[in-house]
């Protein structure tokens, strides 16, 4: 995850009102945008 990979990067306060993804999370959600791509547009 990014803020593993760069320690002075700092999240925004309105993250804490999400769930963190576990890693395995992140990576299936990696593989699935690479296989699927982003279907609904954000």
């Amino acid at each position: 995850m990014t803020e593993k990979n760069d320690p002075m990067m700092e999240l925004h306060p309105l993250c804490t009102y999400f769930p963190r993804m576990s890693e395995a999370e992140f990576i299936s959600l990696k593989d699935n945008l690479q296989e699927s791509g982003q279907i609904h547009p954000i």
